[in-house]
């Protein structure tokens, strides 16, 4: 578990999907403390995201409702 939930937040990282990859990095934590990456990739990951670096896919309903606001504008 621990090893496939890493391995999906390590993919989402390197996709610059890091919205996604964080709570997946933070459960790896939980589930094994002294893992010797995750603490440097949850760092890595949160100043991606604070620096605006974030390109996780949005859900479709967000578009739509972006879309809905232009056009009721």
């Amino acid at each position: 578990m621990t090893t496939t939930r890493y391995n999906e937040a390590v993919n989402d990282y390197f996709r610059n999907y890091y919205e996604d990859a964080l709570p997946k990095f933070r459960e790896v934590q939980a589930l094994f403390p002294n893992h010797p990456y995750v603490a440097k990739y949850i760092s890595d990951t949160q100043a991606a995201i604070s620096a605006g670096k974030d390109e996780s896919p949005r859900p479709i309903l967000m578009w739509v409702l972006i879309g809905a606001g232009a056009r009721c504008s």
